[in-house]
């Protein structure tokens, strides 16, 4: 017989997995990858099998929402997320030593299926994008961490987040609340791509209820300083972070009913290091001086801190937990300060946070509650951040082959992990895993050029507020400067007055009059006085001076990876006749970021700067810790089975990118 079935909640480019999963069956279907994607979120095929092997397919490694269950009492579903905690740092996962004493955590294990391989994005806002919209940064076009700048785009408004979802699938059935850390948009600063900002951002993005802080806790804040926002009103709070964040759920758990889905996502043991309040830690931090001198001891006293909080959450909610399913994850890997001061080095030093390697991606996420089978089980499929929505959404009997819940034309990347939790034996659903960090936050900053994995000499230009587009233009030519690669670049002015004085302004990111250059507006109120070329430093405090077409170059810049600090490079231009000046646009000089990584199920690994900068290839099967490239040796180096491995994964990763939409 021939039959045309749906399967829902899974990700465009990993249907093939379900076609070739289908054992007998002949699919019949055009598309990417050989299937016809009848909705972006899920997939239709005809095959000509019998229906007991179609269902039989379906139940067997892949789900759909109880949605047929009416009277079927919904779980709560608690969301927890730890700050800047790799896998190394936790008992559970047995990979690290001299762990931090958390009981809580080890005990919740111990309930739970544990993912073993569950990536996030390497650094925290696009995680947290994932996690709220079931979708890739290169989608949402959150790549980069969101600070209270103009250069750094938030999540759009238009996004479909968790809560809204729950309530368009369930009739507003679920009570919703976040509290802690968003940092998803800006809380002061004006977003030049239209994403909302405010005080009460949060709760203008979806969620009924939201006590906690929009970005980190920076100094001169701390975690007993800090600015908190309750529901848009904003105050400063002298309570513990860590701790108020278990107050502040517990107090609203104690006004609403049931079910319920509360974000718990908590700073620590993000920075500012600094010893937490008696009696949430065990570590002896009496002989460890400073953060400075001994920071990995006061990271383990704060997320012992968070273990303890986490405790005492779980106590007052200890009479519904039967029916509460629990969610915990990190959101990046381990920190580069933390990772570097491991007497053990589990981590490679440059492996950290803030990479796509898998120091930097891979991270707890355990799930717990009535609908786990196998507790203290180990789940080896590859997942990722983007699963959260999927698996709430299945939690929650939500069905997001619903146009009402989910639009139908855009692309949903999440897979419900469900099925995991009640065999966790299960072979990956996914085919490839994926993770990426890209600078800026924009939408065109997220499209890559997708013919190749590292792209040629070129020119670019990051243009600032205070440029002009008739006047005095620069461009940055050659290798992007990548981040931990050694490249150079040609500096170059056009468009300028003939003979005009030149000055470079090289500096940081913080626009202001300048009353050097008439009062004009620059990035580099006080610039640095000298540039490292490949020639030697250059004095960029004297002027330059424009030939007669109104060009000027400076050769070589260079970005060393001994020298990762970020800056912008702009220039003042001074009409010889007139004496007016002009200031052009800007150019990130050091850290332009676009890089991608993709695992296969079998265990290998494509490290992808695709703005510039190397790629490569690992056997993470034998070689956990990445430590020994492939490609080092050039691609005729490689052997015919990973010859085979390095082709797939590159085509996976154009054929993902070139899904990429502006929706």
């Amino acid at each position: 017989m021939s039959l045309t079935f749906s399967c829902p909640i899974l990700a465009g480019f990993e249907t093939q997995k379900l076609a070739k999963s289908c054992a007998g069956g002949s699919v019949v279907a055009h598309g990417y990858d050989g299937m016809r994607e009848d909705r972006t979120n899920g997939f239709s095929f005809t095959m000509k099998t019998p229906l007991l092997a179609v269902l039989a397919l379906c139940l067997h490694g892949f789900s759909t929402p109880d949605v047929e269950r009416p009277d079927a009492k919904r779980p709560n579903i608690l969301l927890v997320i730890a700050d800047d905690v790799g896998i190394e740092m936790l008992r559970p996962y047995g990979t690290g030593k001299g762990f931090a004493k958390t009981p809580t955590i080890n005990s919740l294990a111990k309930r739970s299926v544990i993912f073993r391989n569950a990536w996030s994005s390497p650094v925290c806002s696009p995680t947290r994008a994932c996690i709220q919209t079931g979708r890739f940064g290169f989608r949402t076009g959150v790549g980069m961490t969101v600070k209270n700048t103009v250069n750094f785009d938030g999540l759009q408004s238009s996004e479909v987040i968790l809560p809204e979802m729950l309530d368009a699938g369930t009739d507003r059935t679920y009570q919703h609340a976040l509290f802690g850390k968003w940092h998803l948009n800006h809380s002061s600063a004006k977003d030049k791509s239209g994403a909302p900002t405010g005080a009460d951002v949060v709760r203008v993005q979806g969620y009924g209820h939201f006590e906690g802080i929009i970005h980190n806790i920076v100094a001169p804040d701390s975690y007993f300083d800090w600015p908190k926002v309750t529901n848009g009103v904003s105050s400063r709070s002298g309570q513990y972070a860590t701790t108020a964040t278990v107050d502040d759920f517990l107090a609203w758990r104690s006004t609403v009913k049931e079910p319920y889905f509360a974000v718990i996502s908590f700073n620590a043991p993000h920075a500012p290091l600094h010893t937490p309040p008696s009696g949430l830690f065990s570590i002896d931090l009496s002989g460890s001086l400073s953060p400075k001198v001994n920071p990995r001891d006061y990271y383990k006293a704060m997320l012992e801190a968070l273990d303890t909080e986490l405790g005492r959450l779980l106590d007052g909610i200890s009479s519904e937990l039967d029916n509460t399913s629990i969610i915990f994850m990190g959101d990046n890997g381990t920190p580069g300060l933390i990772v570097s001061t491991d007497p053990n080095a589990i981590v490679p030093a440059g492996h950290e946070k803030g990479t796509v390697y898998q120091g930097g991606v891979n991270v707890p996420l355990m799930i717990s509650g009535p609908t786990v089978e196998a507790a203290g089980s180990e789940c080896s499929g590859l997942v990722h951040a983007v699963d959260i929505f999927a698996t709430v959404a299945d939690l929650a009997g939500v069905n997001l082959l619903d146009p009402t819940v989910f639009p139908a034309n855009r692309k949903l990347d999440s897979i419900s992990l469900v099925p995991y939790l009640k065999d966790s034996s299960l072979r990956s659903v996914r085919r490839v895993n994926f993770t990426e960090k890209f600078y800026e936050n924009t939408r065109a900053g997220a499209q890559v050029d997708e013919e190749q994995l590292t792209r040629p000499p070129f020119c670019q230009q990051s243009v600032e507020l205070t440029a002009s587009s008739e006047g005095p233009t620069l461009s940055m030519c050659g290798q992007a400067m990548v981040e931990r690669t050694n490249n150079t670049a040609t500096i170059r002015i056009t468009n300028a007055p003939p003979g005009a004085r030149v000055f470079l302004l090289a500096g940081g990111n913080k626009p202001s009059p300048n009353p050097l250059y008439d009062n004009l507006v620059t990035l580099s109120p006080k610039p640095m006085a000298k540039l490292v070329t490949s020639t030697g430093k250059v004095n960029v405090k004297k002027a330059f001076t424009a030939n007669a077409e109104g060009t000027f170059e400076l050769a070589g810049i260079v970005h060393q990876v001994s020298n990762p600090t970020d800056y912008f490079l702009q220039a003042a231009v001074q009409d010889p006749i007139t004496k007016r000046w002009a200031i052009t646009n800007a150019v990130q000089v050091n850290q332009t970021i676009n890089a991608k990584g993709i695992v296969s199920a079998d265990g290998y690994k494509l490290v992808a700067q695709i703005s510039g900068g190397p790629t490569e290839l690992y056997f993470l099967p034998a070689d956990p810790n990445e430590l020994n490239d492939l490609l080092g040796g050039g691609v005729e180096s490689l052997n015919a089975s990973e010859r085979e491995a390095y082709k797939g994964l590159r085509h996976e990763l154009r054929m993902l990118l070139k899904s990429a939409e502006r929706k």
